[in-house]
């Protein structure tokens, strides 16, 4: 069920944020950026049944045309997605099977795990998209199809197209042996024309800048390349974009919206793309694996289990 809320903040509050130097300076870039949280703007968030009282940062996005159908994923488990509107835009956001008009000082809360998308959408800026606890969450972790996923077949260790993978079959893992894919799904993406670096699009990973890999490979920009290091610059991007460092299989996560040696795809059309998640006990938990050659990290469970 999807809570509406209206008129959530006061007139000051919107222009205030209007008005932040980070908020115009993000404005082309797409990007999730952070801003001090003010007495008055908690008070209003809190009210919508958040507790923001040890929060001293949320995170804001600029979001420019429509959004694919998905559902939110965040770097920990959560219950609710929550986002404010602060500007009108043509079009509708729809969040299951509810629609609703794009109207300036609009909050929607709803379960993690609904589908949402929008359908003819303008430039909209908005608080979040975030969990109730004020971290960011956002679109899905995907791989092209034809990336080509380290596999055990017949004994033997192969690289198979990702759509012929099917639950069951045997994923080498960085670190915890082979495990079974416990779930496998397909949906669409708009990708972008232009070399903009969103989180919402694709990246072509080259055999150039990667030398590692056996062919080109092509991620979504939330999707995470796994280092053993991150730069001083890398680090600082992360923290600005997630809040704070995250590991996986002891390695880190670095976007592939933040990794430099990843190019921004511009070839625009609508692309089928593959999300995979494996046997874990812990159904938040994810693994390292490779594609293409390259180590990178799957999905959760959770997250495509509520997945349409």
């Amino acid at each position: 069920m999807t809570s509406v809320f209206k008129n959530v903040l006061s007139l000051n509050d919107i222009q205030y944020l209007h008005n932040l130097p980070e908020v115009m300076e993000a404005k082309a870039s797409g990007k999730t950026f952070f801003i001090e949280l003010t007495d008055s703007i908690r008070t209003k968030l809190d009210g919508l049944g958040l507790d923001l009282s040890k929060i001293h940062k949320i995170p804001m996005r600029w979001i420019q045309g429509d959004t694919a159908p998905h559902s939110d994923q965040g770097t920990k488990e959560f219950q609710k997605t929550v986002l404010v509107y602060l500007n009108d835009s043509k079009g509708e956001i729809v969040i299951g099977d509810d629609s609703f008009p794009i109207v300036a000082n609009t909050a929607f809360l709803f379960n993690e795990g609904i589908v949402h998308k929008t359908v003819g959408a303008e430039t909209r800026l908005l608080i979040g998209p975030m969990s109730e606890f004020a971290d960011p969450v956002g679109g899905p972790l995907c791989f092209l199809g034809g990336s080509k996923i380290l596999c055990k077949v017949d004994g033997d260790d192969v690289y198979i197209p990702i759509e012929t993978i099917k639950p069951g079959t045997f994923v080498k893992t960085l670190s915890s042996g082979w495990k079974p894919v416990a779930l496998i799904k397909k949906s669409q993406i708009e990708n972008p024309g232009h070399s903009e670096r969103i989180q919402h699009r694709l990246y072509k990973c080259s055999r150039t800048a990667y030398p590692e890999l056996t062919d080109d490979l092509f991620i979504t920009g939330s999707h995470a390349i796994l280092v053993p290091s991150l730069t001083a610059t890398q680090r600082k991007k992360v923290k600005e974009q997630l809040g704070k460092v995250f590991i996986t299989e002891n390695r880190y996560r670095l976007m592939s919206s933040l990794d430099e040696r990843a190019e921004p795809w511009a070839s625009q059309g609508r692309y089928t793309i593959w999300h995979i998640a494996l046997e874990n006990p812990n159904i938040h938990g994810n693994y390292g694996i490779w594609a293409n050659g390259l180590l990178v990290e799957t999905c959760n469970i959770q997250y495509l289990k509520e997945m349409l």
